[in-house]
């Protein structure tokens, strides 16, 4: 009885695994979207400081 239950998962189990491993992958997803966004606003963000800098003589 026990080793059947350890070597044969329910079929709730299953899904419960395969739920949380699409979870992960569109969680991992998201935060890559979130990754790239916050990098091309950062890069955007410091091209702007770098071109004020250069407007106003700040940096040579």
């Amino acid at each position: 009885m026990l080793a059947r239950d350890c070597y044969a998962p329910s079929p709730e189990l299953v899904w419960y695994g395969l739920a949380a491993f699409l979870m992960s992958a569109v969680l991992l997803c998201r935060y890559l979207k979130f990754y790239r966004q916050y990098f091309y606003e950062m890069f955007n963000y410091y091209l702007m400081l770098q071109r004020q800098a250069k407007l106003t003589g700040v940096c040579s």
